[in-house]
């Protein structure tokens, strides 16, 4: 990860929004992604954060599908893990670290080349110890865009 530490931390960014609002993910928070990483090498990009949320996208090429021809339903999994990393590091203190506890996925719809994978994950508990995100993962930015993927994602918080 970067060596470097923030001069705003992802808490800080987003402390002055309100609990529903999102504020776009400033170039700073980007770098904190490094490169050759999964998350760089699959091209996903995180793209709003707000109080404990966040919200990321993907645009799914030819290297993001499976022998069927789709998205590699894993791909979309990990989406959803990091976009609720995302919403973590929002709510924790900048030193603090955390793991993927366990996650459940209910894939529902292919995604094909050409879509733009949307993910949102919105705090469902937020613990000292551990925090719950829901993580949508929809074909587009709009709440009515159809549905790829709901997650639950449950974070352990190391300190």
């Amino acid at each position: 990860m970067t060596t470097e530490p923030l001069a705003v931390s992802f808490r800080d960014y987003v402390a002055s929004a309100g609990p529903d609002t999102y504020l776009p993910a400033s170039a700073e928070l980007r770098k904190t992604v490094p490169d050759g990483c999964f998350l760089d090498v699959m091209a996903m990009r995180l793209e709003c954060v707000g109080r404990g949320r966040a919200q990321a996208s993907l645009e799914v090429g030819q290297r993001h599908l499976n022998q069927a021809g789709v998205c590699q339903g894993g791909l979309v999994v990990a989406l959803a893990d990091a976009t609720a990393g995302w919403a973590a590091r929002t709510a924790l203190p900048s030193e603090a670290r955390f793991v993927t506890l366990t996650m459940s996925t209910n894939v529902v719809r292919a995604g094909r080349v050409g879509d733009v994978l949307w993910a949102e994950a919105v705090p469902r508990h937020l613990g000292r110890s551990t925090m719950v995100f829901e993580s949508a993962v929809r074909r587009g930015a709009e709440v009515s865009a159809s549905v790829v993927a709901i997650s639950t994602v449950t974070l352990m918080v190391l300190g």
